[in-house]
């Protein structure tokens, strides 16, 4: 049996404990449930990152990884808003497919209407959006050469994030398709409605 290893970043101020991350894991729970003995299983490992500095989510997220790797014959991305812009850059890192939602793939000029200080409700953790928050997420931004299969779920009618600005920083090509749905929000409203197409990429991209 195949082990496909999933891992689901959240976003700005979520965690691992986000109604997303808990609608991935019933799905591949349920995928792997009603695997044959000799095909894939499913597992979403969903860890509740730093958000202190960019940074430090980086580094963060490289040592999980890291270990993720070490135990699985396959692995993915999921990242949601800002999870899904660091899902993008370390899927090129570690050449791995990878799905986006709503994902803020220009968090620095998102970012700059919300300076100030923050508390994550879900950790406590306080952290201060600033210019070196900033400065750190640019170095981050992946302008050209994407070469990781990826794919991008958007709702039209997400009131974050212009899903048009967010197509302008996609890739878009036969191994970077788009998933378009009317209406929704930045939460994203359309999981049930994508699911073949998450299945479908997952598919197509594990190793045989």
């Amino acid at each position: 049996m195949t082990l496909w290893q999933c891992t689901y970043l959240h976003g700005f101020l979520s965690s691992g404990h986000s109604v997303k991350a808990n609608w991935f894991e019933d799905k591949f729970t349920a995928l792997s449930k009603d695997a044959h003995p000799l095909e894939t299983r499913y597992e979403l490992l969903r860890p509740t990152y730093p958000q202190l500095h960019p940074q430090l989510s980086i580094d963060f997220l490289r040592r999980f990884l890291d270990e993720t790797l070490k135990q699985t014959e396959q692995a993915c991305l999921i990242g949601s808003s800002l999870g899904g812009f660091y899902a993008r850059f370390l899927a090129q890192e570690y050449q791995l497919p990878y799905i986006l939602i709503n994902p803020a793939l220009d968090p620095v000029r998102l970012l700059s209407d919300f300076q100030g200080e923050y508390t994550n409700p879900n950790t406590g953790e306080t952290l201060n959006v600033d210019m070196s928050y900033a400065n750190d997420l640019k170095r981050l931004y992946i302008e050209s050469g994407e070469t990781a299969p990826g794919l991008l779920l958007l709702d039209r009618g997400d009131e974050v994030i212009s899903y048009e600005e967010t197509l302008t920083r996609f890739n878009t090509d036969e191994n970077h398709p788009v998933r378009l749905f009317d209406g929704g929000d930045h939460a994203f409203q359309h999981l049930d409605q994508a699911w073949s197409d998450i299945e479908g990429f997952l598919h197509q991209h594990r190793k045989d």
